[in-house]
């Protein structure tokens, strides 16, 4: 039984020299799969790390307006337990920067909404 190969090779009508050239282009062949597949795979390891590094921005935008609003909450309880004109103006200097936030936190959320799931619709939700 385990010598099947060598058998069915001497049984082809050919020279040792075709048999050994045909051997040898199956493992070229074999081998230029093999490095095919190795190439598809890198591939897809790079774009999931871009798509990491995306993300890794994304939650720095988050972050950073999650800093910027307990800051804002900080400075709007120091403007109302001390309103003096210093005060108010760093308020509002800081909701200006706000707003610049909130924009960037826009254009970021545009392409994460397709992550996040739409609640599904009940029949006891009042409809507008």
């Amino acid at each position: 039984m385990k010598g099947w190969l060598p058998r069915l090779m001497a049984r082809i009508p050919a020279r040792v020299h075709a048999k050994l050239l045909a051997a040898f282009l199956i493992i070229v062949a074999l081998l230029v799969a093999v490095g095919a597949g190795a190439l598809w795979e890198l591939h897809e390891v790079n774009r999931r790390a871009q798509d990491l590094v995306a993300l890794q921005r994304k939650i720095a935008a988050y972050r950073q307006l999650q800093h910027d609003t307990t800051g804002q909450l900080y400075s709007v309880a120091s403007a109302l337990l001390v309103p003096d004109d210093r005060t108010l103006e760093a308020t509002l200097r800081q909701l200006n920067q706000f707003g610049y936030d909130l924009d960037r936190l826009q254009f970021v959320a545009r392409a994460a909404a397709r992550f996040v799931p739409r609640p599904p619709r009940s029949g006891w939700v009042a409809r507008r």
